[in-house]
């Protein structure tokens, strides 16, 4: 790893943590890779947090019931990410893509009538993670109906919520869990741009020349922060942990073919 030359920068890109269900060598070392590569910006894919007491995934032991405490989620996600923002020593932006499991809490609220609707505010990742932090940004799980048009016939927003690293490269959480999923996503973009993506917590990579423009659009999964085995999956996993860097040029996201390499980091044991 090095830092960013002059006339570039690095965006750090972070895949789910799940805390409390983080794994604590893996996500300490993602504040030594901030300390080493000083990124300017710093990219979560989205489900930093388990929101396990909103989620489908049942406790299965009195134990893992014991740690589905909100507070607890919220306070220890938090702490990580101002440690891994104080480690990169520049005071990076943070783009935080709400992932699946954030999203859970807001549909769980609208589940439950009026009283859900009443406390929405007072639970909503979103405010909980972002008031004491104005330097992060939030992407919502489903991006919103435009005022002032008519909905679209997804049932819970149009549009696709995304985040531009570059102006050529998509940050999401993640739109399938297939086998090949690099290759799912990549054929999702229709070779329009390049895309990053979490939620399926394995490393996995395809790229492919556009014929029509030339270049090379590639799509990858950076692995995860969490647990390899959490308590709730009662059968093996084939996960892995990882984070990537991206670097750029400065104008990336003014330029319509900007100049980038992104560098998949994988993380083995810690």
């Amino acid at each position: 790893c090095e830092q960013a030359k002059s006339g570039n920068h690095v965006v750090l890109v972070l895949p789910d943590a799940h805390f409390p269900y983080n794994d604590p060598a893996a996500t300490d070392l993602v504040i030594k890779i901030a300390e080493v590569i000083r990124p300017s910006r710093i990219v979560s894919l989205g489900d930093t947090i388990e929101a396990a007491a909103w989620t489908m995934h049942s406790p299965r032991s009195y134990a893992e019931e014991a740690t589905h405490a909100f507070s607890l989620e919220i306070a220890e996600a938090g702490a990580w990410i101002d440690r891994v923002r104080r480690a990169a020593a520049v005071e990076p932006s943070w783009a935080y893509l709400e992932g699946n499991h954030e999203a859970h809490v807001e549909r769980e609220c609208i589940r439950l009538g009026a009283i859900g609707r009443a406390v929405a505010d007072l639970v909503s990742p979103k405010r909980l993670l972002t008031r004491t932090r104005p330097w992060m940004s939030w992407t919502p799980y489903v991006k919103p109906y435009s005022q002032g048009r008519p909905a679209t016939s997804h049932p819970r927003g149009g549009g696709l919520a995304h985040h531009k690293i570059t102006s050529d490269l998509w940050a999401v959480h993640g739109w399938s869990i297939a086998r090949n999923t690099a290759q799912k996503h990549l054929d999702m973009m229709r070779g329009s741009a390049s895309c990053v993506f979490g939620h399926v917590h394995k490393m996995q990579s395809v790229t492919e020349h556009n014929i029509v423009t030339d270049k090379l659009v590639r799509a990858w999964s950076t692995g995860c922060l969490s647990n390899l085995q959490p308590p709730w999956m009662a059968t093996p996993t084939t996960w892995s942990h990882g984070v990537s860097a991206v670097f750029c040029e400065d104008a990336c996201l003014r330029r319509p073919d900007p100049k980038w390499t992104a560098y998949p980091i994988e993380i083995d044991r810690g």
